[in-house]
């Protein structure tokens, strides 16, 4: 979509995940836990009062549990859905319809689309979850628009399987090389697919299993540097002199030196993946790389490239 597009906002229903800047890596995105977006779910504090932590079954289900018992409405939710909106119409985009109360399921959502035909968007930008999203997309397809999607939840092979012909052209970005880059030019890929396949083949592509390879990595390294003799405050030491980090691979650099924990820090790097057939392919990206990385939060500043040194990139 051009800046001369105009966009729709969907955003969750009574959820207390709102969209904001990340804690760790200080990118606009829903947050999924603990101030943290979808590719940063794990983290750890600087002091050591806090241990890394993943975004568990556990804590999803406290989270529908606490959708269902607020509702619509939260005013936090909401708050920071309308920043995200201020957001896109300072950056030029035209946003031709919003709602920022849909009910928990999501199942008035084509009352929504029905809105956003009328409006003229082409573009709608979800921050529901999967059902939501799911029965949007089943409602665009059933009013015949042609509307390119963003959503930020869905990236999950078996929601694929499952609502595949009503997911086809959905866009979602992430903080990873995609599952369904090549593994022989990525190296970092293909040694957790190979680990994976051994212990756990029933969650190669589940994304908080690779949170937890990313944060394992993140703990194995901070032990090596801490020496014969570590202890819990040298091992957070060392995790906090790297510099650009990438879970072998796997994400773009992290600084822990400086950014790691606060965030706002260039560079900005995404992988986009598209629905394609049964794939989430690799979209928007150069030639055989998969990341997009901006050294400015300027909306009219394009990617970067080549990319910022230590990105993974093709070998």
């Amino acid at each position: 979509m051009t800046r001369a597009g105009v966009l729709a906002v969907v955003t969750a229903y009574g959820r207390r995940l709102p969209i904001a800047g990340c804690a760790r890596c200080g990118r606009i995105r829903v947050l999924l836990g603990r101030g943290l977006c979808g590719g940063c779910r794990t983290t750890c504090s600087r002091n050591g009062t806090l241990t890394q932590y993943g975004y568990t079954k556990a804590d999803r289900e406290a989270d529908y549990a606490r959708w269902r018992a607020s509702g619509y409405g939260v005013a936090a939710s909401a708050a920071s859905c309308q920043s995200e909106q201020t957001s896109l119409t300072a950056a030029g985009y035209k946003v031709s319809y919003s709602d920022l109360k849909v009910n928990y399921p999501g199942s008035t959502v084509a009352t929504d689309v029905q809105r956003m035909k009328q409006a003229g968007s082409n573009m709608v930008v979800s921050c529901m979850d999967v059902q939501g999203n799911v029965t949007m997309a089943r409602a665009i397809k059933q009013y015949g628009l042609n509307m390119t999607q963003l959503w930020f939840s869905g990236n999950d092979q078996s929601t694929l399987d499952t609502n595949q012909s009503l997911m086809q052209g959905v866009y979602f970005d992430i903080g990873h090389v995609p599952f369904t880059a090549s593994p022989s030019l990525f190296p970092g890929l293909k040694l957790y697919f190979a680990q994976m396949k051994k212990y756990e083949p029933s969650y190669v592509t589940d994304e908080i299993a690779l949170q937890g390879w990313e944060s394992a990595a993140l703990f194995v390294q901070g032990v090596k540097l801490a020496g014969s003799n570590p202890t819990q405050a040298s091992v957070i030491a060392a995790d906090n002199s790297l510099s650009a980090f990438t879970s072998g691979g796997l994400q773009a650099p992290v600084n822990w030196v400086s950014a790691g924990h606060t965030g706002n820090a260039p560079p900005y790097c995404l992988a986009y993946i598209k629905v394609s057939g049964n794939k989430y392919q690799p979209t928007l990206n150069k030639g055989k790389n998969v990341f997009n990385c901006f050294q400015s939060i300027n909306p009219k500043k394009n990617p970067v490239f080549p990319l910022p040194a230590g990105t993974p990139a093709p070998a």
